[in-house]
């Protein structure tokens, strides 16, 4: 139990460095706070900055029955001025009993995100310069019609992804200033012009889409 079930970056150390992480899944974690991802500066004088880019974060679920800010399912930021920045990744379909399921950050925290896909909005407040996401209902579970952790066959690698299935939200919704970079499995992006020339939110799109 504790801070981040997927990674926790928090304390002294966590300051030193930005957290960055790009093309992955984060997915079906438990933990008590925080269960994909915990970022705090908990211990250090200075801010921790996250950026997430291209990344899927679901399934995961935080057990602790605590409602303090900060305190959320997917991702948690429970501290100072910290902050967090999401471009074409997805966070839906995590869990915690405070109602905060994906995303939860005390009120001096920053959440910059773009074209990204954001299950719930308790928890958090998106910053000024946060724009074409998917909310509420398009970025619920069963609009983005995720599919269930599988492997999948890349150029590159075989690894366990969640796919997007046919008639998903997150389709051809991404950053079109991704197109032509590779996805988790080293797909380029996008897979199809029409009707966007968009990649599609998270991190595997390009060739990762399921009928199943």
């Amino acid at each position: 139990g504790g801070l981040g079930g997927g990674i926790s970056m928090n304390g002294a150390a966590a300051s030193t460095a930005p957290l960055t992480i790009t093309n992955s899944t984060i997915a079906n974690n438990t933990t008590t706070n925080g269960a994909g991802i915990g970022l705090s500066s908990f211990g250090s004088s200075a801010a921790v900055i996250g950026t997430i880019t291209s990344s899927t974060i679901t399934g995961n679920i935080a057990t602790s029955a605590l409602t303090n800010a900060g305190y959320g399912g997917g991702i948690s930021v429970p501290s100072g001025s910290d902050t967090l920045t999401l471009d074409n990744t997805i966070v839906s379909g995590n869990s915690m009993s405070n109602g905060s399921f994906d995303i939860a950050t005390v009120s001096t925290a920053t959440v910059n995100a773009n074209f990204s896909a954001l299950g719930t909005s308790a928890g958090y407040t998106l910053s000024g310069t946060s724009g074409n996401n998917l909310t509420g209902l398009n970025a619920s579970v069963s609009a983005l019609n995720l599919g269930p952790l599988s492997s999948f066959t890349g150029p590159t690698q075989t690894i366990p992804v969640i796919a997007l299935r046919y008639g998903s939200t997150a389709i051809d919704a991404g950053d079109p200033a991704l197109n032509g970079t590779a996805d988790e499995l080293g797909n380029t992006r996008p897979q199809q012009t029409t009707p966007n020339n968009a990649p599609d939110i998270g991190a595997s799109g390009p060739g990762v889409r399921s009928n199943a």
